[in-house]
Protein backbone atom coordinates (compact mmCIF):
# COMPACT_ATOMS: atom_id res chain seq x y z
CA UNK A 1 0.00 0.00 0.00
CA UNK A 2 1.54 2.95 -0.84
CA UNK A 3 -0.05 6.59 1.66
CA UNK A 4 1.06 9.59 -0.29
CA UNK A 5 -1.72 8.35 -3.68
CA UNK A 6 -3.28 5.56 -2.92
CA UNK A 7 -3.44 2.50 -5.48
CA UNK A 8 -5.79 -0.30 -6.34
CA UNK A 9 -4.95 -2.73 -3.44
CA UNK A 10 -4.50 -6.32 -2.87
CA UNK A 11 -5.24 -7.27 0.59
CA UNK A 12 -2.06 -7.24 2.64
CA UNK A 13 -0.74 -9.63 5.32
CA UNK A 14 -0.33 -8.63 8.96
CA UNK A 15 3.86 -8.19 8.57
CA UNK A 16 2.77 -5.76 5.74
CA UNK A 17 0.17 -4.16 7.40
CA UNK A 18 2.58 -3.76 10.82
CA UNK A 19 5.17 -2.36 8.69
CA UNK A 20 3.18 0.30 6.55
CA UNK A 21 1.69 1.18 10.35
CA UNK A 22 5.75 1.64 10.96
CA UNK A 23 6.20 3.49 7.86
CA UNK A 24 3.29 5.30 8.26
CA UNK A 25 4.10 6.43 11.98
CA UNK A 26 7.39 7.59 11.32
CA UNK A 27 6.32 9.89 8.25
CA UNK A 28 3.68 11.55 10.54
CA UNK A 29 5.16 11.22 14.00
CA UNK A 30 4.65 14.45 14.85
CA UNK A 31 1.25 14.78 13.89
CA UNK A 32 -0.07 11.54 15.36
CA UNK A 33 1.86 12.51 18.91
CA UNK A 34 0.78 16.08 18.74
CA UNK A 35 -3.05 14.60 18.13
CA UNK A 36 -2.25 12.32 21.12
CA UNK A 37 -0.87 14.42 23.64
CA UNK A 38 -3.50 17.49 23.15
CA UNK A 39 -6.11 14.95 25.16
CA UNK A 40 -3.80 12.79 27.05
CA UNK A 41 -1.03 15.28 28.88
CA UNK A 42 -4.33 17.44 30.20
CA UNK A 43 -6.02 13.98 31.18
CA UNK A 44 -2.92 12.80 33.03
CA UNK A 45 -3.19 16.32 34.40
CA UNK A 46 -6.66 16.37 35.77
CA UNK A 47 -6.00 12.96 37.09
CA UNK A 48 -3.14 14.25 39.07
CA UNK A 49 -5.10 17.35 40.44
CA UNK A 50 -7.84 15.11 41.29
CA UNK A 51 -5.55 12.45 43.58
CA UNK A 52 -3.92 14.97 45.18
CA UNK A 53 -7.28 17.05 46.17
CA UNK A 54 -8.79 13.75 47.62
CA UNK A 55 -5.31 12.91 48.97
CA UNK A 56 -5.54 9.27 47.35
CA UNK A 57 -1.52 8.75 47.72
CA UNK A 58 -1.50 9.30 51.43
CA UNK A 59 -4.96 7.84 51.79
CA UNK A 60 -3.39 4.72 49.93
CA UNK A 61 -0.19 4.72 52.57
CA UNK A 62 -2.52 4.55 55.54
CA UNK A 63 -4.60 2.30 54.39
CA UNK A 64 -1.73 -0.27 53.83
CA UNK A 65 -0.06 0.08 56.76
CA UNK A 66 -2.99 0.10 58.80
CA UNK A 67 -4.52 -3.46 59.77
CA UNK A 68 -7.68 -2.17 60.47
CA UNK A 69 -10.19 -2.08 57.25
CA UNK A 70 -10.53 1.63 55.87
CA UNK A 71 -13.36 3.87 56.96
CA UNK A 72 -16.57 5.20 54.98
CA UNK A 73 -14.69 8.65 54.01
CA UNK A 74 -11.35 6.86 52.69
CA UNK A 75 -14.00 4.53 50.80
CA UNK A 76 -15.79 7.42 49.60
CA UNK A 77 -13.06 9.16 48.63
CA UNK A 78 -11.30 6.21 46.66
CA UNK A 79 -14.51 5.86 44.55
CA UNK A 80 -14.79 9.22 44.07
CA UNK A 81 -11.33 9.47 42.60
CA UNK A 82 -12.06 6.30 40.52
CA UNK A 83 -15.21 7.73 39.51
CA UNK A 84 -13.64 10.84 37.95
CA UNK A 85 -10.57 9.11 36.43
CA UNK A 86 -13.09 6.38 35.13
CA UNK A 87 -15.20 9.65 33.36
CA UNK A 88 -11.47 11.89 32.03
CA UNK A 89 -10.58 8.14 30.71
CA UNK A 90 -13.41 7.33 28.58
CA UNK A 91 -13.51 10.45 27.33
CA UNK A 92 -9.67 11.59 27.06
CA UNK A 93 -9.81 7.81 24.60
CA UNK A 94 -12.74 8.43 22.36
CA UNK A 95 -11.50 12.27 21.50
CA UNK A 96 -7.92 10.99 21.33
CA UNK A 97 -8.73 7.66 18.75
CA UNK A 98 -11.42 9.65 16.71
CA UNK A 99 -8.95 12.59 16.13
CA UNK A 100 -6.48 9.87 15.61
CA UNK A 101 -8.11 7.78 13.48
CA UNK A 102 -9.76 10.84 11.28
CA UNK A 103 -5.87 12.00 10.33
CA UNK A 104 -4.63 8.33 9.86
CA UNK A 105 -7.30 7.68 6.93
CA UNK A 106 -6.71 11.34 5.62
CA UNK A 107 -3.30 10.41 5.52
CA UNK A 108 -3.52 6.45 3.90
CA UNK A 109 -5.60 8.62 1.10
CA UNK A 110 -3.30 11.15 0.53
CA UNK A 111 -4.85 14.15 1.68
CA UNK A 112 -3.72 16.33 3.90
CA UNK A 113 -4.28 16.16 7.72
CA UNK A 114 -3.57 18.62 10.74
CA UNK A 115 -4.22 18.86 14.23
CA UNK A 116 -7.01 20.94 14.37
CA UNK A 117 -8.83 19.46 11.10
CA UNK A 118 -8.56 16.05 13.22
CA UNK A 119 -10.39 17.57 15.93
CA UNK A 120 -13.00 18.59 13.87
CA UNK A 121 -13.87 15.86 12.29
CA UNK A 122 -14.39 14.18 16.19
CA UNK A 123 -16.20 17.16 16.64
CA UNK A 124 -18.87 16.18 15.24
CA UNK A 125 -18.88 12.84 15.70
CA UNK A 126 -17.88 12.60 19.51
CA UNK A 127 -21.62 11.73 20.77
CA UNK A 128 -21.88 8.93 18.17
CA UNK A 129 -18.47 7.33 19.32
CA UNK A 130 -18.95 7.97 22.99
CA UNK A 131 -22.63 6.16 22.56
CA UNK A 132 -20.50 3.47 20.00
CA UNK A 133 -18.59 2.51 22.44
CA UNK A 134 -21.32 2.54 24.95
CA UNK A 135 -22.73 0.05 23.41
CA UNK A 136 -19.68 -2.11 23.12
CA UNK A 137 -19.43 -1.31 27.15
CA UNK A 138 -22.84 -2.91 27.93
CA UNK A 139 -21.90 -5.89 25.96
CA UNK A 140 -19.15 -6.95 27.55
CA UNK A 141 -20.34 -6.43 30.94
CA UNK A 142 -23.12 -8.88 29.56
CA UNK A 143 -20.42 -11.45 28.33
CA UNK A 144 -18.44 -11.26 31.77
CA UNK A 145 -21.49 -12.09 33.91
CA UNK A 146 -22.47 -14.54 32.04
CA UNK A 147 -18.87 -16.08 32.01
CA UNK A 148 -18.78 -14.65 36.31
CA UNK A 149 -21.83 -16.77 36.73
CA UNK A 150 -20.48 -19.90 34.39
CA UNK A 151 -16.97 -19.61 36.27
CA UNK A 152 -19.56 -19.69 39.56
CA UNK A 153 -21.26 -22.97 38.19
CA UNK A 154 -18.15 -25.01 37.32
CA UNK A 155 -16.56 -24.21 40.47
CA UNK A 156 -19.34 -25.43 42.48
CA UNK A 157 -19.54 -28.81 40.27
CA UNK A 158 -15.43 -28.98 40.94
CA UNK A 159 -15.81 -28.83 44.91
CA UNK A 160 -18.70 -31.31 44.68
CA UNK A 161 -16.91 -33.56 42.77
CA UNK A 162 -13.76 -33.23 45.20
CA UNK A 163 -15.83 -33.70 47.98
CA UNK A 164 -16.88 -36.97 46.40
CA UNK A 165 -14.21 -38.31 44.99
CA UNK A 166 -10.96 -37.45 47.09
CA UNK A 167 -7.71 -37.16 45.35
CA UNK A 168 -9.08 -38.16 42.11
CA UNK A 169 -11.78 -35.76 42.51
CA UNK A 170 -9.61 -32.89 43.40
CA UNK A 171 -7.64 -33.58 40.41
CA UNK A 172 -10.66 -34.02 37.93
CA UNK A 173 -11.91 -30.44 39.74
CA UNK A 174 -8.50 -29.08 38.78
CA UNK A 175 -8.59 -30.54 35.30
CA UNK A 176 -12.30 -29.30 34.61
CA UNK A 177 -11.54 -25.92 36.44
CA UNK A 178 -8.33 -25.07 34.06
CA UNK A 179 -10.67 -26.36 30.82
CA UNK A 180 -13.46 -23.85 31.68
CA UNK A 181 -10.98 -20.76 32.07
CA UNK A 182 -9.15 -21.05 28.76
CA UNK A 183 -12.61 -21.54 27.59
CA UNK A 184 -14.33 -18.59 28.94
CA UNK A 185 -10.74 -16.32 27.88
CA UNK A 186 -11.41 -17.57 24.50
CA UNK A 187 -14.92 -16.74 24.36
CA UNK A 188 -13.98 -13.38 26.04
CA UNK A 189 -11.12 -12.91 23.14
CA UNK A 190 -13.76 -13.40 20.49
CA UNK A 191 -16.83 -11.13 22.26
CA UNK A 192 -14.16 -8.35 21.80
CA UNK A 193 -12.88 -8.77 18.20
CA UNK A 194 -15.95 -9.14 16.95
CA UNK A 195 -17.71 -6.17 19.09
CA UNK A 196 -14.85 -3.80 18.87
CA UNK A 197 -11.82 -3.58 16.86
CA UNK A 198 -13.23 -1.24 14.32
CA UNK A 199 -15.68 0.43 16.32
CA UNK A 200 -13.97 3.75 16.42
CA UNK A 201 -13.22 3.19 12.22
CA UNK A 202 -16.81 2.86 11.73
CA UNK A 203 -18.14 6.01 13.18
CA UNK A 204 -15.16 8.25 11.76
CA UNK A 205 -14.82 7.21 8.53
CA UNK A 206 -18.11 5.56 7.28
CA UNK A 207 -19.81 8.27 9.81
CA UNK A 208 -22.52 5.31 11.11
CA UNK A 209 -24.60 6.06 13.56
CA UNK A 210 -24.15 4.01 17.15
CA UNK A 211 -27.14 1.58 16.35
CA UNK A 212 -25.44 0.90 13.41
CA UNK A 213 -21.81 0.29 14.41
CA UNK A 214 -22.24 -3.00 16.10
CA UNK A 215 -23.94 -4.75 13.69
CA UNK A 216 -21.47 -3.36 10.84
CA UNK A 217 -18.53 -4.35 13.47
CA UNK A 218 -19.89 -8.29 13.10
CA UNK A 219 -19.59 -8.01 9.22
CA UNK A 220 -16.33 -6.71 8.82
CA UNK A 221 -15.55 -9.32 11.16
CA UNK A 222 -17.13 -12.06 10.17
CA UNK A 223 -15.02 -15.49 9.11
CA UNK A 224 -11.85 -13.59 10.08
CA UNK A 225 -11.27 -13.60 14.51
CA UNK A 226 -8.53 -15.33 14.63
CA UNK A 227 -6.60 -13.34 11.85
CA UNK A 228 -8.33 -10.37 13.59
CA UNK A 229 -7.08 -11.75 17.09
CA UNK A 230 -3.82 -12.51 16.29
CA UNK A 231 -3.17 -9.33 14.80
CA UNK A 232 -4.80 -7.63 17.88
CA UNK A 233 -2.24 -9.38 19.42
CA UNK A 234 0.83 -8.45 17.68
CA UNK A 235 0.26 -4.77 17.76
CA UNK A 236 -0.71 -5.10 21.27
CA UNK A 237 2.50 -6.64 22.38
CA UNK A 238 4.88 -4.82 20.00
CA UNK A 239 2.95 -1.13 21.39
CA UNK A 240 3.51 -3.01 24.91
CA UNK A 241 7.15 -3.71 24.61
CA UNK A 242 8.17 -0.95 23.01
CA UNK A 243 6.55 1.17 25.93
CA UNK A 244 7.42 -0.93 28.72
CA UNK A 245 11.36 -0.86 28.47
CA UNK A 246 11.10 2.27 27.63
CA UNK A 247 9.20 3.05 30.92
CA UNK A 248 11.16 0.75 32.86
CA UNK A 249 14.70 1.90 31.88
CA UNK A 250 13.62 5.68 32.31
CA UNK A 251 11.77 4.71 35.31
CA UNK A 252 14.56 2.99 36.95
CA UNK A 253 16.82 6.30 36.69
CA UNK A 254 14.27 8.33 37.92
CA UNK A 255 13.70 5.47 41.35
CA UNK A 256 17.01 4.85 41.82
CA UNK A 257 19.29 8.32 40.87
CA UNK A 258 17.03 11.22 40.37
CA UNK A 259 14.42 11.03 42.86
CA UNK A 260 16.95 10.12 46.18
CA UNK A 261 19.20 12.62 44.96
CA UNK A 262 16.49 15.07 45.22
CA UNK A 263 14.70 13.88 48.28
CA UNK A 264 11.29 14.14 46.53
CA UNK A 265 8.21 13.22 48.63
CA UNK A 266 6.46 10.01 47.83
CA UNK A 267 3.16 11.84 46.32
CA UNK A 268 5.43 13.79 44.26
CA UNK A 269 7.59 10.66 42.71
CA UNK A 270 4.01 9.59 41.65
CA UNK A 271 2.99 12.57 39.85
CA UNK A 272 6.10 12.26 37.86
CA UNK A 273 5.72 8.51 37.48
CA UNK A 274 2.62 9.59 36.16
CA UNK A 275 3.41 12.32 34.01
CA UNK A 276 6.36 10.09 32.60
CA UNK A 277 4.02 6.90 31.72
CA UNK A 278 1.92 9.27 29.52
CA UNK A 279 4.40 10.90 27.76
CA UNK A 280 5.85 7.48 26.98
CA UNK A 281 2.59 6.12 26.17
CA UNK A 282 2.17 9.19 23.56
CA UNK A 283 4.57 6.60 21.69
CA UNK A 284 1.93 4.06 21.42
CA UNK A 285 -0.81 5.66 21.02
CA UNK A 286 -0.49 6.57 17.01
CA UNK A 287 1.14 3.05 16.20
CA UNK A 288 -1.74 0.96 17.52
CA UNK A 289 -4.41 3.73 15.82
CA UNK A 290 -2.25 3.26 12.60
CA UNK A 291 -2.26 -0.29 12.45
CA UNK A 292 -6.24 -0.96 13.18
CA UNK A 293 -6.99 2.14 10.64
CA UNK A 294 -4.85 0.02 8.15
CA UNK A 295 -6.78 -3.29 9.30
CA UNK A 296 -9.63 -1.52 8.87
CA UNK A 297 -9.01 -0.84 5.31
CA UNK A 298 -7.71 -4.09 4.10
CA UNK A 299 -10.23 -6.01 5.96
CA UNK A 300 -12.91 -4.10 3.25
CA UNK A 301 -10.51 -4.87 0.59
CA UNK A 302 -10.80 -8.86 1.46
CA UNK A 303 -15.01 -8.35 1.86
CA UNK A 304 -15.64 -5.14 -0.58
CA UNK A 305 -13.05 -4.61 -3.00
CA UNK A 306 -13.17 -1.55 -1.38
CA UNK A 307 -10.66 0.65 -4.11
CA UNK A 308 -8.53 3.19 -2.28
CA UNK A 309 -7.52 4.97 -5.39
CA UNK A 310 -11.09 5.51 -6.90
CA UNK A 311 -11.80 6.93 -3.29
CA UNK A 312 -9.36 9.21 -2.67
CA UNK A 313 -9.89 10.43 -6.78
CA UNK A 314 -13.28 10.76 -6.60
CA UNK A 315 -14.32 14.44 -6.63
CA UNK A 316 -17.46 13.63 -4.12
CA UNK A 317 -15.36 12.39 -1.42
CA UNK A 318 -13.97 15.74 0.87
CA UNK A 319 -12.60 13.46 3.95
CA UNK A 320 -13.46 10.18 5.56
CA UNK A 321 -16.73 11.26 5.95
CA UNK A 322 -17.74 9.69 2.86
CA UNK A 323 -16.01 6.59 2.73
Amino acid sequence: MTTGAATNLAPMSLSDILDEAFDLYKSHFVLFAGIAAVVAVPASLIDRLASHWLGIYRLMERISASSQPPDAAAVGAMMLYFMVAATVMSISYVLQAGALTSAIAQRVLGRPASLASAYRSVRRSFWRLLAAWALVGIVWCAVMVAAVFATAVVIGVAAAATVAGGSMGAASAVFVGVVAGLVIGIVMAIVAVMTSVFVTQIVMIEQRPATETLNRQWALAKGQVWRLAVACVAVSLGSALLVGTTYASIDALFEYVLFPALHMPYEAQITVSSILSTLIGLLAQPFIATAFTLLYFDQRVRREGFDLDMLSQSAHAPGPAEC
